[in-house]
């Protein structure tokens, strides 16, 4: 195991607020000058007129309200797509209608069949005959230009409410894009968050024009949802509006799908208040599971479970053929089980790619470039794929397919855990690429066929130093076993778990030189998997460590045991105690020389 301290100095007290202030996302280490950092509120949310053309959309909207038009609805096919298009569609019925009393206009939506993304995939539907008189693409479409100009030449109408990067604004449709906004300073918004501005907005535009002093804020009612849509898409939840959003959002979920997910994975995500963590590891996936696998009937009721939550519907749940259920209710269920089939999908993705490697000899490359044109599996398991195989073999993959024009295009993901932190980074220095879009470790990309052999020779000269099965970690926190302050780290850090997130990591801490007997690990749990010893008043505790535990079982006598993990409490019958959840774990046995 290989670890650095990444902090600037070693933090002895104080932990949270020390280790806040190393990072950059508070300014000073009295806490009194950072009481609005961990106490976020509305106050923090930003000017939505600082978006352009927000006036403009809310206007367009209201009008083709009042004149009782069709508005259609397309939704983007993720979390964050599929969140801004609920928060849209309850707001309109919810608010608009049932509030303000305008009841003209319809509403109708189109749930996406794939994974494609913008106007391009729903062209043909939308150009063999006029079918609303506002199209609104929350979450995406920002640079579908010319299918923009041919639906405006058919007299649609357009609203793009979205948060990716484009080149330009679009000159027939009505863009609001917090990235193109060079006044908007929050451009971690995502797309649920620009539709959550949106109707801000347009709710100001209906209260001045009824010439009240009331002042509501009906939309507020939705930032569950906004809170949801923005961790799983991955934006930067150190800026204050985020943290205002998520921390007050996950805090009072109110959408009866949202709730119905929460409970049905309250085990894993353990004690109240629900963290970013917990709904980035145990509720995104579940949905977008359903999203990749799930068929078309259950992919319409996903949505329906965010827009209708108590509508009744046959029950599918085995045994109670005749009954009723929730649609909630169902689609958690769905999600649940879209998350095993698309694990066993991608378990026999993995043999046969293992397989490739092997006939290959590609394990003897610094990276995996591994073909998918034999797997049969959809383009939507891809990224999984390859994430199954990078964690496996422990080394960065690329998962793609050839396409027509002598191309291999598909995921990258990479290592963090490793000594290469930027796989997109590394990939793109190489000049050997034609694109690698998204994030650091986790991207789409293309490569021309005829350079992956350069990319391969590229990639073995230049990380031929790094060893990517050897863990490899940027520790917060480096400590002794025998560290008197240890608890009180734990204690401390633990106060911080509602703020890790995307751009402020779980701290990691490595704990050196444990001294324990080979009788003093315990093997525990239903299935005899989790690893747990004590020492010095801290419990170690790895769940899931069945290839761990194998690995040490010819260890006896003395050990001297190196940890990394993350800080916990455990809560247990009114009491609590320190625990640290490992990561890894490097143990030698000690000698008669060692003492």
């Amino acid at each position: 195991m290989k670890y650095v301290r990444k902090t600037s100095k070693d933090i002895t007290d104080n932990f949270l607020i020390e280790l806040l202030n190393d990072r950059g996302i508070i300014p000073s280490k009295n806490i009194q000058e950072n009481f609005s950092f961990f106490s976020p509120t509305y106050s923090n949310e930003l000017d939505p007129y600082k978006l352009d053309h927000i006036l403009e959309a809310a206007t367009l909207l209201l009008s083709h309200i009042k004149n009782g038009s069709h508005i259609r609805i397309y939704i983007d096919p993720d979390v964050d797509g599929y969140t801004s298009a609920a928060t849209l569609y309850n707001y309109l019925v919810d608010v608009i209608k049932n509030i303000y009393g305008f009841t003209d206009f319809t509403i109708s939506y189109h749930v996406p069949e794939g994974k494609e993304h913008g106007l391009k995939t729903v062209m043909k539907e939308l150009i063999n005959e006029r079918i609303c008189d506002l199209i609104v693409m929350p979450d995406s479409s920002s640079n579908d230009y010319e299918e923009h100009k041919t639906l405006k030449e058919m007299g649609y109408d357009i609203i793009v409410l979205d948060h990716h990067e484009a080149e330009k604004y679009s000159e027939n449709a009505i863009v609001v894009n917090n990235q193109l906004s060079s006044e908007y300073g929050n451009k971690s918004r995502s797309g649920v968050g620009v539709v959550y501005k949106f109707l801000g907005v347009v709710e100001q535009l209906i209260e001045k024009e009824k010439q009240t002093n009331e002042t509501n804020s009906h939309y507020l009612n939705y930032i569950d949802l906004v809170a949801l849509g923005q961790i799983s898409d991955m934006m930067n939840m150190t800026t204050m509006e985020n943290r205002y959003i998520c921390e007050y959002g996950l805090d009072h979920i109110k959408n009866k799908f949202f709730q119905e997910l929460v409970t049905k994975q309250s085990y894993s995500l353990g004690d109240p208040p629900l963290t970013q963590i917990g709904v980035a590891f145990y509720i995104t996936p579940l949905i977008n599971a359903l999203i990749r696998v799930g068929s078309d009937l259950e992919k319409e009721r996903l949505f329906l479970a965010f827009i209708e939550p108590d509508t009744l519907v046959d029950s599918t749940k085995r045994g109670e053929k005749g009954k009723k259920e929730t649609i909630a209710t169902q689609s958690a269920r769905n999600c649940t089980n879209a998350k095993s089939r698309q694990n066993r999908e991608k378990d026999k993705a993995i043999e046969l790619l293992n397989i490739q490697i092997i006939e290959n000899c590609l394990d003897d490359n610094k990276i995996l470039i591994l073909n998918a044109d034999d797997l049969n599996v959809s383009n939507t398991l891809t990224g999984l794929c390859a994430m199954g195989v990078a964690a496996e073999h422990k080394k960065p993959v690329m998962l793609g397919r050839i396409s027509p024009d002598g191309y291999l295009k598909g995921s990258i993901r990479g290592r963090g855990e490793s000594e290469l932190k930027d796989f997109r980074a590394f990939l793109l220095e190489s000049g050997l690429m034609d694109f690698v879009e998204g994030h650091g470790n986790a991207a789409g990309f293309s490569i021309k066929e005829s350079n992956i052999d350069k990319l391969n020779d590229y990639a073995n000269e230049k990380l031929k130093d790094i060893n990517f099965n050897e863990g490899y970690y940027e520790a917060d926190f480096i400590v002794n076993g025998n560290c008197s302050y240890l608890g009180d780290m734990i204690t401390d850090l633990d106060k911080g778990k509602q703020l890790w997130g995307q751009n402020n990591d779980e701290p990691v801490i490595i704990v050196e030189n444990i001294t324990i007997s080979d009788t003093d690990i315990k093997i525990i749990g239903a299935n005899k998997d989790t690893l747990r010893f004590t020492f010095n008043g801290i419990t170690y505790v790895k769940f899931k460590a069945a290839s761990l535990i194998s690995q040490i079982m010819d260890k006896f006598g003395k050990l001297n045991i190196t940890a990394a993990g993350r800080a916990n409490i455990n809560r247990w019958n009114g009491s609590e105690s320190p625990q640290i959840l490992l990561d890894e774990i490097e143990i030698k046995v000690l000698e008669k020389s060692d003492f």
